[in-house]
């Protein structure tokens, strides 16, 4: 099977067999490596090479001879429309699109957007995740001939049979990555704890006479006292990528140039393993996000599908999820997709080494955000939001960030947990800029407007703001009279003049004031019980919308 979807293939899918068909034969050959829908008129600004553009109504207003170049200037892989909107589709626009080679498929104007996305997106998925496969193969084989191994993670056995020397690697981190079968690796490091300053000592010279450095662990419990382990660092970029640790006798304090040799030609081997594993990982961000799209589309219950998500995530898939949203403003933002994938591939290395997290933990990005889904077998989600903040503060130095935490759903609801993950962030950015994590169920009363689906009852929200915010705002804006923060200070001090008035600066007569004057305005008795609670209720709205009077 070919590994790039065409054009053509997706002809063969039962919503476009009946389209209509606008192409040259070069056109129909053009790779599809995503589909998106234009929303806006400068959705050409955004679009990307090789990507499936639908259009619906613009297709009167702007598809015109201006437009089709700047989509040919982009190479997008074609455009899929309506019948109905074909009689705008002039011959002199169709010259443009066979001069460009960009196909346009005019589906039957029964189907909606989701029916002709749905099994188009299936179809990359299931085609990359074929050659994602096929693409692990091809890396390993190479490995294999550089190494004469037959299996990535046996390399250090490998090496044992072959030169005798017993060793293993770790990360930057110490933690054990690959070990020779001669020798319980696992057992004698594990007292090892990561020394705060290493005692550095030369223990070599390679064969340009350039010195060699490491240090020594010896495990002093150990039965067999006369051998311990040398660390010997492997440097990329000037840092420590990681480290090979060698076994030898106590006594021996140096290595010799043959060893060191062999050693540099593991560094070299795994070295390039790590190059290409790398660039594994970053092919295959584009699709997991994507499909992490496609999860949010799920709207029923289906143990095949269940299955056939597991096979492609490579995890199994739990019945449900809380969905956990990260912020991520301390990582400099960035425009440029490379960037963002590093940052993301830095993230995600250093996430699964944590003791905490672990493989049902699924791990996506999005935008600014990194997303966790994790799942119900989690028994404390306090704990893994508690681990998650203490890591991120240590992998990023810094502790400005947002986290928002959505209830447990189904994997089937998950676009309600991302609306109550990201609706717990947009209430901290609003109201409690100092605040790092939002459970949303800790909203309280604001629930109670937002349905299983995640949508709010917009129309009584707008109507509370108006009758009970604007009306300050107004003031304020007219008088410079505060009297909106003065409000909020006021409900959270308990409604306790004194305390109110020391927290303001004010004198306790100019808060009474201004209380008054917002009585008059807003027509109401701040002693009353259900004014206050309209009161307080719309103050909440007004904190929790993130753009609500901006």
């Amino acid at each position: 099977m070919d590994k790039k979807t065409t054009i053509m293939e997706l002809l063969k899918l039962d919503a476009l067999k009946l389209s209509d068909l606008i192409a040259t034969k070069k056109g129909l050959l053009n790779h599809v490596e995503s589909v998106t829908i234009m929303d806006f008129p400068n959705i050409v600004e955004w679009v990307q090479r090789k990507e499936l553009l639908i259009i619906g109504y613009f297709m009167e207003t702007h598809f015109d001879e201006p437009f089709i170049a700047k989509l040919a200037e982009y190479q997008v892989a074609g455009i899929i429309t309506k019948k109905k909107f074909k009689k705008w589709i002039t011959p002199e626009m169709i010259a443009l699109l066979s001069q460009y080679d960009i196909p346009v498929v005019l589906v039957e104007d029964k189907f909606s957007w989701s029916e002709i996305t749905t099994p188009i997106q299936s179809l990359i998925i299931k085609k990359h995740t074929t050659l994602l496969r096929d693409t692990e193969k091809f890396y390993q084989a190479i490995i294999n001939s550089l190494s004469d191994h037959q299996f990535l993670n046996d390399l250090c056995s490998a090496v044992y049979n072959v030169a005798d020397l017993s060793l293993a690697i770790t990360d930057y981190k110490f933690n054990l990555l690959d070990y020779s079968f001669d020798f319980d690796w696992k057992e004698y490091l594990a007292p090892f704890s990561k020394p705060s300053v290493y005692s550095w000592s030369v223990v070599g010279k390679d064969n340009d006479h350039k010195i060699v450095e490491g240090f020594f662990y010896r495990n002093l419990k150990w039965p067999n006292q006369q051998v311990h382990i040398l660390f010997v660092p492997i440097y990329q970029k000037q840092k420590i990528a990681f480290f090979i640790l060698l076994k030898i006798p106590v006594y021996r304090k140096e290595i010799s140039v043959d060893t060191i040799a062999k050693l540099q030609s593991i560094q070299s081997i795994y070295l390039l393993k790590m190059t290409f594993y790398r660039e594994f990982q970053k092919a295959n961000l584009h699709y997991r996000n994507l499909f992490f799209e496609n999860l949010l589309t799920i709207k029923n219950k289906k143990e095949a599908n269940r299955k056939q998500i597991s096979l492609v995530l490579g995890n199994h898939l739990e019945l449900s999820y809380r969905m956990v949203l990260l912020k991520n403003t301390t990582i400099p933002s960035t425009d440029l997709l490379d960037e963002k994938n590093e940052q993301f591939l830095d993230f995600w290395r250093n996430f699964y080494l944590e003791e905490f997290v672990n493989e049902n933990i699924l791990l996506f990005s999005k935008d600014d955000y990194f997303i966790f889904l994790v799942g119900d077998s989690q028994h404390s989600i306090e704990d893994f939001i508690e681990k998650l903040e203490t890591f991120f503060i240590s992998f990023s130095k810094s502790d400005v960030f947002k986290i928002g935490v959505s209830e447990l759903h189904p994997y089937w609801c998950l676009s309600s947990a991302w609306k109550e993950a990201e609706q717990a962030i947009f209430f901290m950015e609003k109201n409690s800029k100092d605040k790092r994590v939002q459970f949303y169920k800790n909203l309280g009363i604001l629930k109670i407007f937002t349905d299983d689906f995640g949508k709010i009852n917009q129309y009584f929200l707008q109507q509370m703001l108006n009758d009970y915010i604007q009306p300050i705002i107004d003031v304020d804006q007219k008088r410079n009279a505060d009297l909106l923060k003065t409000l909020e200070t006021f409900f959270a001090n308990g409604f306790a003049h004194n305390q109110t008035a020391n927290v303001l600066f004010i004198h306790k007569n100019t808060l009474r004031s201004r209380l008054k004057i917002i009585e008059e305005t807003l027509q109401i008795n701040l002693k009353n019980s259900d004014d206050l609670m309209n009161l307080h209720l719309a103050l909440r709205i007004n904190q929790m919308l993130p753009d609500s009077n901006e």
